[in-house]
């Protein structure tokens, strides 16, 4: 009786020191928490992350209306995308306008058409993105599959017209494409910076064809000129990033109230709280949560400062990041390079056309075609151009590891 009753006392003891232990430690890691936010906050903004309110103002809005705002009506374009049986494996898979035959690209187009001139009209408003929470949701704007298809059936729209003929028409295709990747890219979420990427390769892909097989006139090429020209981002990973950030910012105080997935689905009109052993748990354990905040928001703000700095700054520093976004900092800053090759392109056959002839030197081209001209973020330096009789070759030089997965879009070889 005495030992059990030594041993309840030992035993309470210890529980009180642990609380005392863990109180202490909450004390201590919510002050270092309050301070880090503030030092963020301080360095890159506020870290507001209001992103149920924002998908309830859309979804209060009559769906698939398109006010003058440039995402939207991307948005109501690739809603509009028409899939047959016999055109579905050209959708699903990864073909492009220049993977398929003139009539297939024909028949995807016009089936098409509706979306394709909504997408075109997109182009011409202002470039603005969704700014709110992907949640791949039926009733979420923007899906993301549904851009996807859109992309492609621009692609396919560009082959068409450029076999048609109609070179200004295939060119303002392109840029109802770049117009989307632009939108996607500015995006504070990374899937959309990656599947931003994924239709810049598509578009730069369609564009090759249109400068390889057609004459587009001075006009449409310097009104593409523009729209990929918002494509060039001097940090093109950073915005995704930093919405991690803040998405981070935004889900621990869930978890630390016992949220299991820290309220990831934010469409909760009428939320199921954590069930009281939840609460308990996370309150428990509310150190060790507030640790692990700490240390989530060190990776994230160490890899937003990265992905601020030019490529060359920053190579030796990409294998301490953490895997994610190591690769979205690497996959930006090879679409970087595919997009800055196209405005290349675009600007040298300007050049061609008011002059006669490319011009020998990249130089030449800034400040009347290009701001400046683009550095590859591979090398540091300009991207390598060989003028041609006729036509001219943009090359690639990537990193060995990655040249078999990025030379394809980087490579740039026009005939004419």
């Amino acid at each position: 009786m005495i030992r059990a009753r030594r041993l309840l006392v030992v035993l309470l003891l210890v529980v009180i020191a642990l609380l005392a232990v863990r109180a202490v430690a909450d004390i201590w890691l919510t002050r270092r928490t309050q301070t880090e936010v503030t030092r963020l906050e301080e360095k890159y903004g506020p870290l507001q992350y209001d992103a149920v309110r924002k998908l309830r103002a859309w979804k209060s809005w009559p769906q698939r209306i398109a006010p003058e705002n440039r995402a939207r009506l991307i948005d109501a374009a690739a809603a509009r995308i028409t899939i047959i049986d016999a055109n579905a494996n050209f959708m699903y898979h990864p073909h492009t306008g220049t993977s398929v035959t003139t009539d297939q690209a024909r028949a995807i187009a016009d089936g098409n058409r509706e979306a394709v001139q909504l997408a075109i009209a997109a182009a011409r408003l202002q470039h603005s993105n969704w700014d709110i929470a992907y949640l791949g949701e039926a009733d979420n704007v923007p899906n993301l599959m549904d851009l996807g298809y859109l992309s492609k059936v621009l692609t396919f729209a560009a082959r068409s017209d450029t076999d048609a003929g109609r070179a200004d028409d295939a060119i303002a295709d392109v840029r109802a494409g770049f117009a989307q990747s632009a939108a996607m890219s500015s995006e504070p979420l990374r899937v959309m910076l990656i599947n931003a990427i994924m239709v810049a390769y598509q578009q730069s892909d369609a564009l090759k064809d249109v400068l390889n097989r057609s004459e587009p006139s001075g006009p449409a090429l310097a009104a593409l000129a523009s729209t990929i020209d918002e494509n060039l981002i001097a940090s093109p990973a950073r915005e995704a990033l930093l919405g991690e950030l803040k998405h981070s910012r935004f889900t621990w105080p869930f978890v630390m109230e016992g949220w299991l997935w820290g309220r990831r689905s934010l469409d909760y009109s009428t939320p199921t709280p954590p069930a009281a052993w939840m609460r308990a748990v996370a309150w428990t354990f509310r150190p060790v949560i507030r640790y692990l905040a700490l240390r989530d928001f060190a990776d994230k703000a160490q890899a937003i400062d990265l992905a601020s700095l030019p490529a060359a700054q920053r190579a030796d520093q990409l294998p301490g990041l953490r895997s994610w976004a190591a690769s979205a900092i690497r996959s930006a800053d090879f679409a970087s390079g595919v997009i800055a090759r196209a405005a290349i392109a675009v600007a040298l056959r300007r050049f061609r056309i008011e002059h006669g002839a490319y011009p020998n030197s990249l130089n030449e081209l800034a400040p009347a075609y290009l701001k400046i001209v683009p550095i590859d973020a591979s090398t540091g330096k300009q991207p390598d151009y060989r003028r041609l009789d006729p036509g001219f070759e943009l090359p690639a030089h990537m990193p060995s590891s990655d040249s078999g997965k990025w030379n394809v879009g980087q490579e740039w070889r026009v005939s004419r």
